[in-house]
């Protein structure tokens, strides 16, 4: 595919695939460092904070003076406004307006997965019609996802009507805020999941989450598999075995899912309210990049409506609305779905500095509550405050008063974040690389970076200057 750019062009595109933490890793140390190795990184929405107020990437504003192609054209009429303004814009300036960082690569959601033989078996429908008085179909509203998850599930037989995601590290977290904000709660109150600050106020205790926190719990003797183990992989696999009547899970992951002998066998629908989750992330152009323009060139080339309907045939799931009308993507089985899904796209996950934190609260709060260590409401409650004092203290270290504060003042502060849920983004904000598998940042390279610089700030980052990993570090003030 790429072969009809580097006809035209005459280059040659190095693409480099990498585990999520292996690109962050040297993203973040070829972007701090400039030396301009990657010209475009695909990346989440989560790294718009560091790399926007670092001033690492181009916005699109600053894009469009190099390559006059880049803004105001009918690509833009034609992207999904929710999730391009979820995924690639960014508040630079309090109090400012939002500004276009990027283009989406993907936009992704979480659709509602079902096992058509299950629905479709005459019995079923019959069973179901006589026990709830309504005709079996995907579920439209919650409500109705519990009585066709109770209705399946028959563990004598070996069958349940769902499995749920139930595991620490984004699964738990990802699947429960599709049930929260579904129902008129979550974790913020806010637009969209890069906004916020220490003062943003939190909901994770509001009558309705904690509804929608019953009604998900509720949900535990319909769920096939053991939930505290169960992340993405053993959701699949607990699906294409063909016993479980349904699933939430992300729409990235259904192309593998449909090749599988199990795929003729599956239904696809948005999930059940009136909003789908956003996700996925953007075309990040380095500044340090030697090929600006010409990387400009390739991202408008990657988003033409050909290229999108060649990229969904491959599973990619397009940001471009019209190419989901385009002839054939309407023979992907989930497509029509994901179109009706994007279209309600809102916010519901967090891309700030605290979304590991936000994400990491929420798993253990909800674990605990599954294992019946604590009832609904007091996990809600106590998650809360304690979110609420994470999320303070990493704000604290974004505070524009660190502008003035000594080192010794600054290095306390990273001691006091330096936990497992605040690491990755003291790293990003120090310019500090993180190798795979770490869970801390060493007190030495942390002392290191922070004593050996004059400090460098922006109006509310602490941020490294292009060499900051030689541990040069300049002092500046917007």
């Amino acid at each position: 595919m790429k072969g009809r750019f580097e006809s035209k062009h005459g280059v040659k595109i190095a693409t480099i695939k990498n585990t999520f933490e292996v690109l962050q890793q040297k993203a973040n140390a070829d972007l701090s460092s400039g030396t301009g190795l990657y010209d475009i990184i695909l990346n989440y929405n989560f790294s718009l904070s560091s790399y926007v107020r670092n001033g690492w990437v181009f916005k699109l504003e600053e894009l469009h003076k190099i390559n006059a192609g880049i803004g105001g054209n009918a690509l833009e009429k034609d992207l999904f406004p929710n999730v391009w303004h979820e995924v690639g814009f960014y508040r630079t300036k309090a109090g400012s307006e939002p500004e276009a960082i990027g283009y989406p690569f993907a936009a992704n959601t979480m659709l509602l997965v079902y096992n058509k033989k299950l629905f479709d078996d005459p019995q079923n429908r019959e069973s179901y019609r006589q026990k709830y008085g309504k005709e079996l179909a995907p579920p439209s509203i919650w409500e109705d996802f519990r009585q066709v998850a109770e209705f399946f599930t028959s563990p004598d037989k070996g069958q349940y009507g769902v499995v749920l995601q139930g595991a620490s590290g984004g699964w738990l977290y990802y699947e429960w805020v599709n049930f929260a904000y579904g129902m008129g709660g979550g974790v913020m109150k806010k637009k969209f999941g890069w906004e916020g600050d220490a003062s943003t106020p939190l909901i994770l205790d509001s009558p309705e989450t904690i509804a929608a926190t019953k009604f998900y719990v509720g949900l535990r003797s319909y769920s096939a598999g053991d939930f505290l183990s169960t992340g993405q992989n053993e959701q699949g696999e607990l699906m294409r075995k063909g016993n479980v009547a349904m699933a939430i899970m992300w729409s990235d992951t259904l192309y593998s899912l449909v090749q599988s002998p199990i795929g003729g066998q599956l239904g696809f629908a948005p999930i059940p309210g009136g909003k789908s989750q956003i996700g996925g992330g953007i075309f990040y152009v380095n500044k340090s990049s030697k090929h600006a323009k010409l990387a400009a060139d390739f991202l408008l080339f990657l988003l033409q409506q050909d290229t999108q309907v060649d990229l969904i045939a491959r599973g990619l799931c397009s940001p471009l609305r019209s190419a989901y009308s385009a002839p054939g993507v309407g023979a992907v089985p989930y497509a029509p779905a994901l179109l009706q899904a994007l279209e309600k796209g809102a916010y519901m996950a967090e891309a700030g500095p605290d979304a590991d934190a936000v994400q990491e609260a929420v798993t253990s709060t909800i674990q605990r509550i599954w294992r019946g260590e604590t009832s609904v409401e007091a996990g809600l409650r106590d998650g809360q405050a304690a979110l609420k004092k994470k999320r303070q203290e990493i704000f604290a270290l974004r505070l524009e008063s660190f502008a003035h504060t000594p080192p010794e003042s600054l290095l306390d502060s990273v001691y006091l974040l330096n936990s497992k849920s605040g690491f990755r983004e003291i790293a990003t904000t120090l310019g500090l690389p993180v190798a795979p598998g770490v869970s801390r940042i060493e007190a030495t390279a942390v002392e290191k970076a922070v004593r050996t610089a004059v400090t460098c700030c922006t109006r509310r980052a602490i941020c490294a200057n292009r060499a900051a990993l030689s541990g040069t570090w300049t002092r500046t003030i917007a």
